[in-house]
Order: C-alpha cells, then structure tokens, then sequence
C-alpha cells in the first residue's frame, strides 16, 4: 500500500458519525466541538498527504537522499510520482550505513527563466538526485544532466533548497519556491528561532456563526480531503536550510481559515505539542486528535510563539 493511501485509510478512520442539525437549524457546542476535531484531523491528514517527503527526518538512515516538496502550487502535475519511488529514495535495508558527504552550495546567480522549483531530492549520488520543476503550469520531474522542457537549461546540481542550472555555458540558481536566496554554504549558521517559552497564549472558541460552514465542509472533505486545499495552502519554511515550520495563508475560500484565528503568514509549528515537522509525531497527533478534549496549536507570527486552544469538550 502507498504512503498516500496509507494516509487516506487513517483519514476514514476518522470519521465520525454524522452530525445532524438540531432544532432551529443550530449545532449544539459538543456536535461543534465534534466537527472543530475532525477538521484539525484532516488538516494534519492533508499536510501530511501533501509534505510527506518534506517530513522525512534524515536520521533514520544519514546516506538517505534529502527530499523536499513544496505544496504551494496549484497546478496540474506531471510529476512521475512513481519515478521518484523507483530512485530508492529510502535507500536499501540490506546497506552499510556511511558517513553522510557534507556537500558544499555553488555559488550561481539567480536564473531569470520562468520556472518554478516545487520539489527536489537531494543526494551525494547525482543518480538519485531529482528536481520537481513547473513550467506553465505543468510540472515535471528531471534528473541530474536532464534538459529542461522548453529551454535550453540543463540541471547540473541538486541541493536541499536550490538546484544548479547550465545553459549556454553559464550556471544559474533556482530557488525553491519558498526559500530565500543566500550564498550561505551547509556550514552557516542558523538563524534563531523564538523561543517556546517566550509565547502567547489564547483560548478560542469557534463562533457559532460559522458551525453550518464547518458542518458543510465536514461533509465536502469527507467526500474529497484535497478541497482543503480550497481554504488553507502551506508551504515549508525554513532558515538557513533547516525547516522550521509551515507557512499558511488562506486559500480562495478564507472562511474556514478566519473560523480558526489563523492569520496570513502564521507558521505551523506544534499541534498538542507535536512537532508539525517530524513525521513519526505528527502522525501521533493526528492519532491524539481523534480522542482529545482539547487541541493546542502553536504557531510563530511575527517573531513571536503565539499559542491558541481549542476546547473539543
């Protein structure tokens, strides 16, 4: 079984019974509170479906490519999904493990071509490296030495938040969709991160105004989880190369990210104390959730760790 149906049959195991309105049309506080679980369920359930290689945590196997895949886009995808599960991405059960190759960033200017970087494998082995690339909406997946559909562009290096590009002889950078662009090597320094003890906390329960919205989009995400995308979009966040979090910004559709108190530019960092950016605990929140009381989200804005609770009594 895939990965991805693995997270679709924890996703229907999920599934509550179905709420019914109650007299005058209104939701009583624990069918809400009910609907506010199950919809943080399938938040981490679609960030999961969508970042599960950004997730991946390079100490379970140090010689492992570095995958990172940025959701942020919306368009149709060519990317051969099964072409990336064939490079091994794991590496072999049987291998010896090796000290990881410290591989230093070239220094290129940035391209000027009309691409975007939505996902790379990096690896010490150029043979399992790959890049995921979009050109008018349509992404592809290439390999090291690959030209670049439509361009004269060949990619030459694979690194975990660029890739290098040739053409007429000359290298350039393209960035990750997300990250910044510096001349900064694996060496740099990392930039500080607030502090988890220096942060606000709030208590927030969803207004009732908003329970026939939830209800509606319960029902919605039952039938296709990736609506979700309709309402909230993230995109990995990182300093310096390490990830720090996740990016949200409201989607087409802001209601259910205002229904939250989110607000445009948080990082997702902790849910229940989980660290959103391992793997292994954010399944185990996503675990959690389905029998909590309560959920505690933290997110970083504006430089600060700001907490917000929500009672599912």
């Amino acid at each position: 079984m895939t990965l991805d149906a693995q997270l679709l049959s924890l996703l229907h195991k999920t599934k509550l019974n179905k709420l019914l309105l109650t007299e005058g049309n209104k939701l009583d506080h624990v069918k809400l509170s009910r609907t506010v679980q199950f919809i943080l369920v399938i938040i981490i359930v679609w960030l999961l479906s969508q970042l599960t290689w950004q997730l991946l945590t390079p100490a379970a196997k140090p010689n492992a490519p570095t995958v990172v895949v940025n959701s942020q886009t919306g368009s149709t995808s060519k990317a051969s999904v099964a072409r990336l599960v064939k490079m091994n991405l794991f590496g072999d059960f049987n291998a010896v493990v090796e000290e990881p190759v410290v591989k230093e960033v070239e220094v290129a200017p940035v391209t000027s071509l009309n691409l975007k970087l939505t996902g790379v494998v990096s690896s010490s082995d150029p043979s399992r490296a790959a890049a995921i690339i979009e050109r008018s909406g349509t992404q592809t997946t290439y390999g090291v030495g690959e030209k670049i559909d439509g361009t004269q562009a060949v990619v030459r290096e694979v690194y975990e938040d660029r890739i290098i590009l040739e053409q007429r002889n000359k290298r350039e950078t393209l960035m990750l969709e997300g990250a910044d662009y510096t001349v900064q090597t694996s060496s740099a320094t990392r930039t500080a991160t607030p502090s988890r003890a220096d942060r606000k906390s709030t208590a927030k329960r969803i207004d009732p105004k908003h329970a026939k919205l939830l209800e509606e989009q319960r029902e919605a995400f039952l039938a296709d989880p990736g609506k979700i995308s309709d309402y909230i979009k993230a995109a990995p966040f990182k300093r310096n190369g390490q990830l720090v979090g996740y990016k949200i910004r409201p989607g087409k559709k802001a209601e259910l990210f205002k229904a939250f108190g989110l607000r445009n530019g948080d990082i997702a960092i902790e849910i229940n104390g989980y660290d959103l950016t391992d793997l292994s605990q954010a399944m185990l929140a996503m675990q959690e959730l389905r029998s909590a009381t309560e959920a505690t989200l933290m997110v970083e804005r504006n430089g600060e760790m700001v907490e917000t609770h929500f009672s599912l009594n």
